[in-house]
């Protein structure tokens, strides 16, 4: 990781968030399939494109699960701060679950949480396009698979309507207006009629 951060020197922050995350993720795959786990980072930062070309969002965007997914010992809070500065790592942060809360309810909550405490737009929407890409693949793969799709996570249906719901609520309350919690609303509601 060193060689490849070395090699970022000078990129914008998106740029430079581009190939970290890539080899952050290096070897992972999306939950249940042999994905490579990168495409959601980078759809996250693809949906926010439309919306803002602020560079601390959009890097926050591709970064947004390192510090929960990546071994800190390949790329840590210490390396991130090091090569993007504390708003990123801000940014980041707020949208990380608490590894240390171990029950998948107790961990969406205090997600919840912090979302409700925080007033930081670009958190909100790292937030937003990342439920938006999880829950649009999440829809995507139940009209391939039925509810057996359900068996890949850690919580059933009624849970999961309940955590895209609970995101949506807190959005709806923090950014209204913004078109992104529009487009998130519409996949919401069809999670619900499932």
């Amino acid at each position: 990781m060193q060689d490849i951060r070395n090699k970022t020197q000078g990129m914008s922050p998106s740029n430079k968030a581009l190939v970290i995350s890539k080899a952050a993720h290096a070897g992972q795959t999306r939950k249940g399939t042999n994905q490579p786990y990168i495409i959601h980072p980078y759809s996250v930062y693809g949906n926010l494109l439309p919306y803002t070309n602020d560079e601390s969002t959009l890097a926050a965007a591709l970064l947004h699960d390192v510090l929960e997914d990546v071994d800190p010992t390949r790329y840590s809070e210490q390396h991130m701060r090091e090569d993007f500065g504390n708003d990123i790592v801000s940014i980041v942060k707020l949208v990380t679950k608490d590894k240390t809360i171990t029950n998948w309810r107790q961990s969406n909550q205090s997600y919840l949480d912090t979302l409700w405490a925080t007033n930081d737009e670009r958190a909100l929407l790292v937030s937003a396009s990342d439920k938006l890409d999880n829950l649009s693949t999440s829809l995507h793969d139940h009209a391939r698979e039925g509810d057996t799709f359900w068996a890949r996570f850690h919580a059933g249906k009624e849970d999961q309507k309940w955590w895209y719901d609970s995101v949506h609520q807190v959005l709806v309350a923090k950014i209204p207006q913004h078109p992104i919690v529009q487009v998130y609303g519409k996949k919401v509601a069809l999670l619900k009629q499932l």
